[in-house]
């Protein structure tokens, strides 16, 4: 990882639900991943659609993510969307932020076991 892709690192929970999102379905939207997300945390966390875009803009930013194509609006679509993907270095993200988190979960076994 570089160094802009360093400063993501360790993610926050809201940003590790926006790479889950896009790690299992790019291209996919942000009106998708706020359904997603809001799924996904057994109803608990209900982003706002602004918060998902200021990740998903960081995560363009910073390599993590790209945009893969813009529909253009029509008059049954008001708003454009723009569907973003997850490059390798996102996928990369993805499972060094995975083996954080595992780390984590086995931590306090591993201690108890040690102790005793």
């Amino acid at each position: 990882m570089n160094q802009k892709r360093d400063k993501l690192f360790p993610l926050s929970e809201n940003a590790f639900y926006v790479l889950l999102c896009l790690y299992f379905h790019s291209p996919i939207h942000g009106y998708t991943i706020k359904k997603n997300i809001y799924e996904y945390s057994g109803h608990r966390l209900n982003l706002p659609t602004s918060s998902i875009y200021l990740i998903l803009n960081r995560f363009v930013r910073t390599g993590i993510a790209k945009i893969t194509h813009v529909d253009v609006p029509s008059p049954s679509k008001k708003h454009q969307r723009v569907y973003y993907s997850i490059t390798p270095d996102g996928i990369n993200l993805f499972q060094a932020e995975l083996e954080r988190l595992k780390h984590l979960l086995q931590l306090p076994e591993e201690i108890r076991r040690k102790e005793g």
